[in-house]
């Protein structure tokens, strides 16, 4: 929701996910936005619909669970609230399938003036890494092609479990090709890219033993 004549711009995208030793993938988005002119607040899709060369059955369906949204000021949490019905109301947000399938949205009440803010968008994806006998894969967009303005400064951290070597991992980084990827320990992976455009895919695919 935004006022007319208004813009913004997000200036950081900084996502981790976590892998859990079931499987299940927790996500924390911070997104700052550059808000130039009055906002009632602002509109997250997520899209869980899978890559085209992954069968769209029903054992392959992620799901999304454990919802929340909080500004992050002075790095302290400030949490917003669930609401099945918003009536515009700061501090509140909605969540709800969006208008395609699988792409799920979160919009959220939260006034802003001509101002820097970060979100935090929390959530967890389920039935999203593939398990084989001795490795585990999570092969997902994290940004899709979804975004209508561009992303700066995009850092994209995922941690599975201890207990692998490092040298049993690889990551591979396919969509936009100016940034980077590591392997910074046995643990963590790290994608970097100063801009993504919108309309630009960012897939990563990360091999481990689970």
């Amino acid at each position: 929701p935004s006022a007319s004549a208004a813009s913004f711009t997000i200036t950081r995208y900084d996502a981790l996910y976590e892998v859990q030793p079931n499987g299940d993938v927790r996500v924390t988005e911070d997104l700052e936005y550059d808000f130039s002119g009055s906002f009632n607040g602002v509109f997250r899709d997520v899209d869980t619909r899978l890559g085209t060369d992954i069968p769209d059955t029903p054992e392959n369906q992620v799901g999304i669970d454990f919802i929340s949204v909080a500004v992050v000021e002075n790095g302290v949490e400030r949490p917003l609230y669930m609401t099945d019905e918003g009536a515009g109301e700061d501090g509140l947000f909605e969540f709800y399938q969006g208008d395609a399938y699988k792409v799920y949205r979160f919009k959220v009440f939260e006034s802003s003036n001509n101002e820097k803010k970060v979100f935090r968008y929390q959530y967890t994806l389920t039935n999203v890494v593939t398990k084989f006998n001795d490795i585990a894969t999570l092969n997902w967009k994290m940004i899709d092609a979804n975004w209508q303005v561009p992303l700066e400064n995009v850092k994209i951290t995922i941690k599975i479990p201890p207990g692998a070597e490092q040298s049993d991992l690889r990551i591979f980084t396919h969509g936009d090709l100016t940034g980077f990827n590591e392997i910074l320990d046995a643990q963590t992976f790290n994608v970097q890219i100063e801009l993504v455009t919108p309309g630009t895919t960012v897939e990563n695919l990360v091999i481990f033993p689970l």
